[in-house]
């Protein structure tokens, strides 16, 4: 079955081995002179699903296998996938951070127009007996029926990612609230911890089932909502609410966790997706199976020089880094400062082909 992963090619992908050999070496930190570059850009012509929904709530497209097939569809047919970008369909539901929480018990709701996702509040969650995993719950049924009609209609035109999720300290917030859940921190360390592993466990094996089903019909890639691709089981590890946590909080909650879950996979990277995480840098990285950081921070803090220093250190510590950059310039200046070794650029979608493809060589030839 390895043998077969590593082989298959996908047709909406040119160079599809080429790029694989790339990516391998990429998370073994290995410098191949150049970095690895994920540009894309959008087809004139794009195959379109049309399905015949009817009326549906934006949460009940949530488990419409319709609607997710034409998300996958979006995705994998309708970009040019040049240099190292990979054709991945992301079957995101909740907009990757309900999966936890639906799997705990927990109801969640979704705005019709900003896709704004709420939970139910519920104060006694902590102390509420957490579900165990079971293929018959109709949640997980529904999942995996969708992933079963993508695996058909997707076929080897590009591969499928297994679920992702939030963390379980930020999906616990969410359930209970922010100021509950610090205050049970403060008053129930222990039981706070308790129930963070038995929620972070649960989705695990979900997540597990979920990737068994897509490695039995010949996948076993995975990626996330950011630019990365691995032969084998990845997760985008994270920990939101962390933000708003002290050095010593994070040691005693969140770095536990995302250890935990660094476990179950074959490559991680962690979401560090505000400025006020990076002072956890130095702890995240006493994580042996951390492989690297997603750069991800607030849209306003995008100016590249100014955080050189930072993601210098990044590389100081041994992670590989997944940058997004605005342009072909700050791809250069990310280059003349941290080095090719270990450093994927992603640049946002390019309007055409032919322009994207000139960036791409424009900083290559910078190398």
């Amino acid at each position: 079955m390895k043998e077969q992963i590593l082989n298959k090619n996908y047709i909406c992908k040119r160079g599809c081995q080429e790029s694989r050999i790339k990516h391998r070496l990429f998370w073994r930190n290995i410098d191949l002179g150049i970095p690895l570059l994920w540009i894309k850009a959008k087809k004139e012509l794009r195959i379109t699903r049309k399905s015949l929904l009817v009326e549906l709530s934006r949460k009940d497209m949530e488990l419409s296998a319709d609607w997710h097939l034409d998300q996958l569809y979006n995705q994998i047919y309708g970009f040019d996938f040049l240099f190292e970008s990979m054709p991945v369909g992301n079957i995101m539901l909740g907009r990757d951070i309900t999966n936890m929480g639906v799997l705990s018990g927990a109801e969640f709701h979704i705005h019709g127009n900003h896709e704004f996702i709420k939970f139910q509040q519920n104060i006694d969650f902590l102390h509420q007996k957490t579900p165990e995993f079971a293929a018959e719950i109709p949640f997980i049924k529904s999942v995996i029926e969708i992933y079963r009609l993508a695996i058909d209609k997707v076929g080897n035109a590009g591969f499928i990612n297994p679920p992702t999720t939030a963390d379980a300290l930020s999906t616990a917030a969410m359930i209970m609230g922010e100021s509950a859940l610090f205050l049970a921190m403060k008053t129930e360390p222990q039981k706070v911890r308790e129930k963070l592993f038995e929620i972070n466990n649960l989705f695990y094996q979900f997540h597990q089932y979920i990737y068994q089903e897509l490695l039995t019909a010949g996948y076993g890639e995975a990626a996330s909502w950011f630019p990365v691709f691995a032969e084998g089981k990845f997760d985008s590890v994270r920990s939101d609410v962390s933000s708003m946590l002290s050095p010593q909080m994070f040691r005693d909650f969140s770095l536990p966790l995302i250890e935990k879950s660094c476990s179950y996979l074959d490559f991680s990277m962690f979401n560090l997706d505000s400025t006020k995480l990076i002072r956890f840098l130095d702890q995240l990285a006493d994580i042996k199976k951390l492989n690297g950081i997603y750069w991800n921070i607030e849209p306003w803090e995008m100016d590249l020089k100014r955080f050189i220093p930072v993601l210098k250190h990044i590389k100081e510590l041994g992670f590989v880094l997944a940058l997004p950059c605005k342009d072909a310039d700050d791809a250069k200046l990310a280059i003349a400062e941290l080095g090719t070794q270990g450093l994927l650029l992603e640049l946002p979608a390019f309007e055409n082909t032919e322009t994207a493809q000139k960036a791409g060589e424009e900083i290559l030839a910078f190398c």
